[in-house]
């Protein structure tokens, strides 16, 4: 959906307003903005048949006030600013809102519920492997870290998690939980969030173990080790 938008906001309609500046110069008598609200409606329209219905709305909606500002006589430079004004606003709160690329490295053998507390004045330094976010997870499974909670959910498709040899540093992948029937490997599971943290953060918390255990129940002794944390951290 999102390379849908961005195609049709980007290339599609900067496309078309260009192409009716220049068929104005062959004496067609609409300008830019009525050629790209024509376009934005078009765009917009096979996404009212969809889970996409609002961003269909808000295409035909643009579109509708393009044309109805086709009527008057403006510069072209004031005409490219207006018709960019969507896709440009639309292109920064994507990026502003976009989840963030993790990789998880964690002590070799460690088995248990991992704590990712975000947001943290004396939490770890921020660290990057290319677009990645690096959280080295201590012995103990918990993390404070000074990054914090990126976008309005988990990126499950650009996490990574990795078993971390103590005397090599060689990354051992671990795979998230699957249906392979497989119950030996350990696997990643039960990828949620306890709540939001007392600095109005968002936690990330997960289990390293076998499968089918009792996510809700697991190691419930360490509760209130973990809501601690999470209470504790002081905010930047």
């Amino acid at each position: 959906m999102v390379g849908y938008f961005i195609f049709a906001l980007v290339i599609i309609i900067p496309f078309l307003a260009l192409l009716s500046y220049f068929l104005k110069k062959k004496g067609y008598s609409k300008n830019s903005l009525f050629f790209a609200g024509i376009a934005y409606i078009a765009s917009g329209l096979p996404l009212l048949f969809s889970w996409f219905l609002i961003f269909g709305l808000i295409l035909i909606a643009f579109g509708g006030l393009l044309i109805f500002l086709s009527r008057y006589r403006l510069a072209l430079a004031w005409q490219i600013f207006i018709i960019l004004t969507l896709p440009i606003a639309s292109l920064a709160l994507w990026f502003h809102s976009e989840s963030s690329r993790n990789i998880f490295l964690i002590p070799e053998n460690y088995r248990g519920r991992v704590l990712i507390v975000h947001g943290c004045k004396d939490g770890s330094p921020r660290e990057f492997e290319g677009r990645y976010r690096i959280y080295r997870i201590p012995a103990n499974g918990i993390l404070k870290s000074k990054f914090d909670f990126a976008g309005s959910s988990f990126d499950h498709l650009h996490s990574r998690f990795f078993y971390v040899k103590q005397d090599t540093g060689e990354r051992l992948p671990i795979l998230e939980q699957s249906d392979d029937g497989k119950t030996d490997d350990l696997q990643i599971q039960g990828l949620w969030s306890l709540q939001l943290q007392s600095n109005g953060e968002t936690p990330i918390d997960f289990i390293v173990d076998k499968k089918g255990q009792d996510l809700q129940d697991y190691q419930k002794e360490r509760f209130d080790e973990f809501q601690k944390a999470m209470d504790d951290c002081s905010t930047q």
